[in-house]
Parts: structure tokens; sequence; C-alpha cells
């Protein structure tokens, strides 16, 4: 195999842990492991795992997209870095796409009256969520956020057809979307994760590269740890 022959593309925002390579000819190797709190020690042995089951060298790398979030502060950052370091290292692009968008793409349903909602529980008793349609490919129509349930129901309810959640924050909120909605889906827990083989199809899938960002986490609000010092140094004047 020839250099610079692969794309390798990383998703850390959630508890799956997700790595994916795809071959100039176009066959894609994926591996997913679930790191809950712990993305630093599964992330690099992953990638090698994935590169060998490739029959890769890290240095064939000719392209990084990685995963932007919302979702977990310290897997993002640890996954965003790992994309950079390695694009930097090796002089080759990185790019960010939405992790949401990720989780909406991984759906296999692809009907035109559908409203896909990735949903991710972003604690705090909020929920990190987004909107889209399909029409041949990804369409948003509601951006990412950070929503209380209650807000995100009433945003839903302003779009026309049938909502289809995907997402980790189904197993805290499926009662609650059951009480409020009548017209909806629920995916399941196999699509509830962004998996990283599908970035490789929303880029390629997007002439005009609506999905593709600068390579940062997508911060929605302050991290825990942030909010509080906020509220000690509120105290303390």
């Amino acid at each position: 195999m020839g250099k610079k022959s692969a794309a390798l593309a990383i998703d850390t925002s959630t508890s799956l842990c997700s790595i994916a390579v795809k071959l100039n000819g176009g066959k894609v190797f994926q591996k997913n492991d679930f790191a809950h709190r712990d993305h630093l020690r599964v992330l690099h042995p992953l990638i090698s795992e994935l590169l060998s089951l490739a029959n890769l060298n890290i240095s064939q790398l000719n392209r990084v997209i990685v995963g932007l979030g919302p979702g977990s502060f310290t897997g993002l950052r640890i996954g965003v870095t790992a994309g950079n370091t390695i694009a930097q290292t090796l002089d080759i692009p990185v790019e960010g796409v939405s992790s949401l968008a990720g989780i909406a793409k991984s759906l296999k349903a692809k009907e035109e009256n559908l409203i896909y909602c990735p949903v991710i529980d972003a604690l705090r008793n909020e929920i990190y969520a987004a909107a889209y349609s399909y029409n041949n490919n990804l369409i948003e129509i509601l951006s990412p956020d950070v929503y209380q349930p209650e807000n995100l129901i009433n945003e839903l309810k302003k779009l026309e057809g049938e909502i289809f959640f995907t997402g980790d924050a189904i197993a805290k909120y499926s009662s609650f979307f059951r009480e409020k909605l009548v017209n909806f889906r629920i995916a399941e827990k196999d699509f509830w994760y962004p998996k990283a083989a599908s970035y490789f199809e929303m880029v390629e899938e997007n002439p005009e590269n609506k999905f593709i960002k600068p390579a940062f986490p997508l911060y929605l609000r302050v991290s825990d740890a942030e909010s509080k010092v906020g509220i000690k140094w509120q105290r303390k004047n």
C-alpha cells in the first residue's frame, strides 16, 4: 500500500470511543469500545489495533476527521487533541463534524418524512440535541444546542413530521418523550452513539462542506468544574 493512502476518523464525544479508517479504494475498517470516563486509556490502543487490522502504518494517513461533540468535555478534549496531534505530526488536513449529525447519519432509516433528532444526555437535567431531515443527504433544521427537556419538546412541536429520536439521552428521557409527544419513534440502542465510519460518508455527500468545521471541540456550555469555580467566585465576591 502506497504512502498517504487512508483517512482516519475519531469520535470520543460519548461513552463510546469510535475509530474508523477508510482506504483510498473505499474499504472501511471500524472499531468501537465503551470507554465510559476513560477515553485516554482506550483511544490510542484502539487506533493501533485498527491500523494493524487495516494493514496500515500511521504515516500512510492522508486526512483526519474528528467528532466535535457536543458531549463529554473530557472525552472531546482527548479525541480532538489526538486528531489534531496526528494531523500536525504528519502534516495532513484535520477537519471536524458534529457528533449529533454523526448519530443521525448512523441510522439506517432515510425517510424524507422523518425528523431525525439525536439527543445526548448533558446531565444537569439538560439535553444536547439537534434535528435533521433527509433528502439524499442530511439537512440540518435545528442547530446543535443544549436544551431543557421541555424546551426541546416545544422546539420539536414547531416542526412538521414524525420525530425519530436516537442517542443516549433516551435512557433517561424516553418516558418524558412519550408523555409529551404522540408522533415519534425511538431508535434501537445500537444506533444511540456516533460511529466514526459515518463521518466519511457525511463529508463525501456534502460537496459544499456544510458539515465540515474547524477541529475544535463544540462546547455549548461551561463544564461542571468551570461552573463550580464560578459559584465559588460569586460567593467570595
